[in-house]
């Protein structure tokens, strides 16, 4: 039996039911951390507000303002010169950074990651058989 059989099957619609439920929720939470520590720090633009969280075919799509993965960075790279042309050392320099993107999401990835492995057990099996019906 090919996977493309196997998904057509009565436990390959459940698991996929399952997928999706279980990425719905990740992108919900994901977006619900990001707005908390978004208006704690004061981001008010409508700029940050374009973030959206869809899932088709069970693939997460996680879109936010490129703006936002920037804010989130730690350091920045430096060429050693000013608009002045004033010389500077080169190198890393510390920026003040707002965990808005990156600690959300990979915090929320580890709980994703062990669910999908580990979550699909019987009671949920059950469970989605009943929606089913």
């Amino acid at each position: 039996m090919g996977l493309l059989d196997q998904r057509n099957t009565n436990i390959g619609v459940i698991e996929g039911r399952f997928i999706e439920s279980t990425l719905k929720e990740y992108g919900e939470r994901v977006m619900k951390g990001s707005k908390k520590i978004m208006v704690e720090r004061g981001f008010s633009s409508p700029i940050w507000n374009r973030a959206k969280v869809a899932v088709n075919q069970n693939v997460l799509d996680y879109d936010v303002a490129l703006a936002q993965r920037f804010v989130d960075m730690k350091t920045r790279t430096s060429k050693g010169y000013t608009s002045g042309t004033k010389k500077r050392p080169p190198g890393k320099k510390p920026k003040k950074h707002h965990p808005v993107h990156n600690k959300i999401v990979m915090g929320h990835k580890k709980h994703l990651v062990r669910t999908l492995s580990f979550g699909f057990t019987e009671e949920v099996k059950q469970q989605m058989k009943e929606l089913e019906d």
